[in-house]
């Protein structure tokens, strides 16, 4: 299947059985998205793969950001890549992030990625400033840290405001 246009819904996007998803130059996919094993998206330069808001993508397969694409967290979804998930990014990742008080009242940090897969490539992952008027710019630190160490590859991760 191939994407040249933008489409953006609520509902959730799931590639089983081997299948495999391209999007062009132009094309967007906003969606909660499930790549099973065995199955692939390949996002072309000029495209973008992104979650909705509150939604995910979780990745058991293959997802390849080629140079110029683009793949994207946004608020309140996360982009999960699990065993044996790959993702190559050649292009460039935004996450997000937060700190929030948990039901004891304690302050938590949370990334809107997650990855027991394997990451790889020499793209760029860019963690977009915290929400929120109250948070600590002390803790960009610990995220972009915190984020080098989840991808393990030696991938520079920036903050942006």
């Amino acid at each position: 299947m191939i994407i040249d246009c933008v489409i953006s819904t609520m509902g959730n996007v799931s590639l089983a059985n081997i299948a495999t998803l391209v999007i062009e130059k132009g094309g967007v996919l906003e969606a909660d998205v499930y790549v099973g094993e065995g199955s692939q998206i390949i996002v072309k330069d000029g495209g973008k793969l992104q979650t909705t808001q509150g939604g995910d993508i979780y990745n058991n397969g293959e997802i390849t950001i080629e140079k110029g694409a683009e793949l994207k967290s946004q608020m309140g979804g996360s982009i999960w890549n699990a065993k044996p998930g790959i993702i190559t990014m050649n292009g460039n990742c935004y996450i997000g992030c937060i700190e929030y008080a948990n039901e004891k009242q304690e302050m938590e940090k949370h990334i809107w990625f997650i990855n027991d897969g394997k990451v790889k490539g020499n793209g760029s992952v860019f963690i977009y400033a915290p929400l929120g008027k109250d948070e600590n710019p002390d803790n960009w630190g610990y995220y972009q840290s915190e984020t080098e160490k989840m991808l393990g590859n030696g991938m520079t991760v920036g903050i942006f405001e």
